[in-house]
């Protein structure tokens, strides 16, 4: 299965004239360049990860690639996915310590940090899906 976990989904898009089996060609050529792993590509959709169990800010985790064909040309459109399963268990955690200890600041605070790491993971995120689909 493609999804695996708990995982926020993210999307971008981009209109291209250039023909379909060229774009196709560009996408792999520039997930091969930026060391993503092509799963599978079916049809008009190419799935891709990058260093599967590592996310940082500079790299997609994993996603697809869907080519769209209108009148006018192609939509380019890019949908990753950001894992919140570890995230999920630090809040978890921070809250059952929060109850043993009776502290009940620290829960706030941890999901405070993490809102506050995804917030900029986001945003960096749309930067690098961004010069992603800028080479196509």
């Amino acid at each position: 299965m493609f999804m695996r976990g708990l995982k926020l989904k993210y999307h971008t898009s981009k209109f291209t004239s250039v023909s379909s089996p060229i774009i196709k060609e560009l996408i792999i050529q520039n997930l091969g360049d930026k060391n993503y792993k092509v799963l599978s590509i079916i049809d008009n959709c190419i799935k891709f990860d990058g260093e599967p169990g590592k996310q940082d800010f500079k790299k997609l985790g994993e996603g697809q690639i869907l080519i769209t064909n209108t009148d006018n040309g192609h939509i380019i459109e890019l949908d990753y996915y950001a894992d919140l399963l570890a995230p999920l268990i630090i809040v978890v955690f921070a809250v059952l310590l929060g109850i043993v200890f009776r502290v009940y600041s620290m829960p706030i605070v941890f999901t405070l940090a993490l809102a506050l790491q995804e917030f900029i993971r986001k945003i960096s995120w749309d930067g690098v899906a961004n010069r992603l689909l800028e080479d196509i």
